[in-house]
């Protein structure tokens, strides 16, 4: 799991992050029924917990949400804040 400190963040925010792909795993699989856009939109005004409430995240998590054509990320900062991830850095 990549952690990312709040004063790391606030120092160079930016709209999206690129976590290590290889520190992942899938930890459930449910459906949504929300696009990647929804669900993005609904955290400027939720809470995580609001928008998806049968499971619990801790920070440094990743969400992906796939729409069948490609597959959305979203960097699990706190409960109230998810990051887009703009790619995965597939490490060294």
């Amino acid at each position: 799991m990549d952690c990312l400190t709040r004063e790391a963040w606030e120092a160079r925010p930016k709209k999206c992050i690129s976590p290590e792909r290889c520190r992942y795993e899938v930890k459930a699989v449910a459906t949504l029924g929300l696009t990647a856009k929804q669900f993005f939109e609904n955290m400027r005004d939720y809470r995580l917990s609001d928008v998806i409430p049968d499971m619990e995240f801790r920070g440094g998590e990743v969400i992906e949400i796939d729409d069948g054509l490609r597959p959305y990320q979203f960097y699990v900062y706190s409960n109230s804040l998810v990051i887009a991830v703009e790619q995965y850095s597939w490490g060294e």
